[in-house]
């Protein structure tokens, strides 16, 4: 009953939304930023129906297979490429029910105002209220490590993609939402790594929003995919340029953080292309004008 769409219905005031019409049977109504907001919204409009099927199919199967909870994850944020890995990524999710979740996605645009940046304001979701872990973003600020910019976290998709499919999953859960420039120096995301997982003990899971190889021929992109799986199974990130991934330093600083949980076993819950992705199914997943890749990852303490 948080969500925006009851608040709505039940005649409350929304800080950025103007009425420019109205009748006895509808209104309309003007997304307006005049006033600072204190929330982010995330991720209306998007198919969460077939989302909540298919979790739940993927959410049985893992119970009956005996799957792991996670510690760590890779996941893409391309929707609606996303359809064909969120279930079966949030299912683990929903296994584990994580008190943090650091949520960490590359500045596509570069116009962060620091390398690293979070966002301390409630995101609002079509599935209730999620509220940051304010204290630890705190800490990560006060040791040198990150900024706070809500101004790229107003407009940057990764993370904002994903916010929504947390809150439907795990919705006790408070975020840890990160945004990194793709020109953060290696030495930089290595320590915020490592500091993530000394400042946030406990049930946390720390998952790594990105999309892997980007406008290359089906030839070139299955070779940088299989460097990228040596990489990712091998705990090596140092190998992987642009070319290869969409959020580098993120890739450094997931690893450094389950290298120091002793979460070091990737198990792969997906793979494709969009070109793949729309040949199966092209009522679902567009054609699309260049040939984007991706994975999926759940990190575990134990194989």
């Amino acid at each position: 009953r948080e969500a925006l769409i009851y608040k709505l219905l039940a005649g409350e005031a929304a800080p950025f939304l103007e009425t420019i019409y109205e009748t006895d049977w509808y209104k309309i109504l003007k997304v307006t930023y005049a006033e600072p907001l204190a929330t982010h919204y995330a991720g209306f409009g998007l198919d969460y129906g077939y989302f909540q099927r298919e979790l739940e199919k993927e959410a049985s199967l893992l119970e009956q297979e005996g799957g792991v909870g996670a510690v760590g994850g890779i996941v893409p944020h391309h929707y609606p490429f996303t359809d064909a890995f969120f279930p079966k990524f949030f299912a683990y999710l929903k296994k584990t029910q994580p008190r943090t979740v650091v949520l960490i996605g590359p500045d596509h645009s570069a116009e962060a105002k620091g390398n690293i940046v979070f966002s301390e304001r409630t995101w609002v979701t079509p599935f209730g209220n999620l509220e940051p872990e304010r204290a630890a973003i705190k800490e990560l600020v006060a040791a040198g490590l990150g900024s706070i910019d809500e101004d790229i976290h107003q407009t940057e998709w990764s993370i904002k993609i994903l916010i929504p499919y947390i809150a439907a999953v795990a919705p006790e859960a408070k975020v840890v939402p990160v945004l990194m420039r793709n020109d953060t120096p290696d030495v930089l995301a290595e320590a915020f790594g490592k500091k993530i997982a000394e400042t946030i003990p406990g049930n946390t899971v720390i998952i790594l929003s990105a999309d892997f190889a980007h406008k290359l021929s089906r030839t070139e992109t299955d070779v940088r995919d299989e460097e990228s799986k040596r990489a990712i199974d091998g705990i090596d990130p140092m190998t992987l340029g642009i070319e290869h991934i969409d959020a580098r330093p993120g890739l450094i600083s997931l690893f450094a953080a389950m290298k120091a949980r002793g979460a070091v076993f990737p198990i792969q819950v997906g793979h494709g292309t969009s070109e793949s992705l729309h040949e199966a199914d092209s009522q679902r997943y567009p054609e699309y004008p260049y040939i984007v890749s991706y994975f999926s990852y759940v990190f575990a303490k134990n194989k």
